[in-house]
């Protein structure tokens, strides 16, 4: 029955170690997916009047180098306290670095360039392990933060586009303001008054539209996915 016990204990155990980093890899994809969208939208309203094909080229090149980017990133996040883990159990560092784990001494002792460099190893390694929890909560504000502040100067920019331009001058007014009460840091108080406005409007915005993505957005979805696997596996 201990045994049993243990053996359904590391089960779960496993299980939420996984279903955990699945739930980090999802919610890094998506938080990425979505700037990446945005920064896509911004390069276009920048990109000046010139031939479909240009646009076209520009646009695919930043995407490419946004993709390779954003699950660079990804990858080296979610590894990183595996990372850690390794570089704190890793006995031997300098030798590993070195490529010298063959020619161990018969004891397998390490030797005088590992116990020096072993200590800082080691401790970056329990240092990844134990901030990693910390920078992904502080990556999920920061993340949201910026999508929000983004969007917003996105919609913003955009209705000014279209004649709507009482939202975009209020804003500006605001940065204005905050700069002349501030002239010792008259540029960081702009950015951050024009950046708060946009993260609120943003804010408005996506507070409007979750009635819409919960009751006929999502279920939508849903549906087109369940009739997309059922034609599937019945194609198969």
């Amino acid at each position: 029955r201990a045994h049993q016990h243990e053996a359904a204990v590391a089960g779960v155990a496993v299980e939420d170690v996984q279903g955990f980093e699945n739930e980090k890899v999802s919610g890094a994809i998506k938080t990425d997916f979505i700037l990446s969208a945005e920064i896509m939208a911004i390069t276009l309203a920048t990109l000046p009047d010139t031939s479909f094909w240009l646009q076209a080229v520009i646009l695919a090149t930043v995407g490419i180098g946004i993709t390779a980017l954003v699950y660079g990133a990804v990858a080296l996040i979610v590894k990183a306290d595996d990372a850690g883990v390794a570089l704190a159990a890793d006995d031997r560092p300098a030798s590993r670095l070195l490529g010298l784990l063959r020619p161990m001494s018969p004891s397998g002792a390490p030797s005088g360039a590992d116990r020096l460099l072993r200590p800082v190893t080691q401790g970056f390694g329990r240092g990844l392990v134990y901030g990693m929890p910390f920078f992904l909560k502080a990556l999920s504000v920061v993340g949201t933060a910026a999508m929000i502040w983004v969007g917003g100067g996105i919609i913003v920019h955009g209705l000014e586009e279209y004649g709507f331009s009482a939202l975009a001058h209020a804003v500006e007014a605001a940065a204005e303001a905050a700069g002349h009460a501030l002239p010792p840091i008259a540029a960081a108080a702009e950015w951050t008054v024009g950046a708060l406005g946009f993260g609120i409007l943003g804010l408005a915005v996506g507070a409007a539209l979750i009635p819409f993505v919960q009751h006929i957005a999502a279920p939508a979805w849903k549906r087109l996915r369940g009739v997309s696997r059922a034609e599937a596996r019945h194609t198969s």
